[in-house]
């Protein structure tokens, strides 16, 4: 087993869909758990915030409740989408403001607010983390191809050879002879 070490070193561009590019720094393992321990505390402290508020008997709404499992889940992948693209974007095109005509700067807020569109906040995410997810795969029990993922490796399996019967349906429970009806 091995894994091939072709991560980039220089800037580059991602194409998101829709008319949009970024450009990015190379994700390094340092930024990576940084962005994860962020939205763990982000959340956390979304959390703390709701409760605070609940307890003094306020009303919250447009927060999600980080004491829910699904909720918890779902925000810390919305915020560590968001620390990564922090960390990670230093240009775009195809951003544009409210009026329609005029690009905007990449700064914090226009960042955080590009990653509340779902569509570019999963293809950024899924785009920006590829070049992780070919060296795991490259990593996992297959040797690499010469293109750089693991997909050309032999195959170990040959095909069936004869069709099993399926399973019988199962007859109709009987009751128990001493039991009472």
């Amino acid at each position: 087993m091995a894994i091939r070490l072709n991560l980039p070193t220089e800037d580059y561009w991602l194409d998101l869909g829709q008319g949009v590019r970024v450009q990015v720094r190379p994700l390094t393992a340092a930024e990576y758990q940084v962005a994860q321990q962020r939205s763990v505390v982000k959340a956390r402290e979304l959390g703390e915030q709701r409760r605070d508020i609940e307890a003094a008997g306020g009303k919250v709404t447009g927060l999600v409740d980080s004491a829910d499992r699904v909720d918890a889940v779902g925000i810390g992948a919305f915020l560590f989408g968001q620390a990564l693209a922090r960390a990670g974007i230093v240009a775009w095109e195809g951003v544009l403001g409210p009026d329609g005509d005029s690009a905007l700067p990449v700064t914090v807020e226009n960042v955080e607010n590009f990653m509340r569109i779902p569509s570019m906040h999963t293809a950024f995410v899924r785009e920006y983390l590829a070049p992780l997810n070919l060296v795991s795969a490259e990593g996992n029990g297959s040797a690499p191809s010469p293109s750089g993922t693991g997909a050309a490796g032999a195959t170990i399996a040959g095909g069936a050879t004869k069709r099993k019967p399926r399973a019988r349906k199962a007859a109709p429970a009987r009751p128990a002879k001493n039991a009472r009806t």
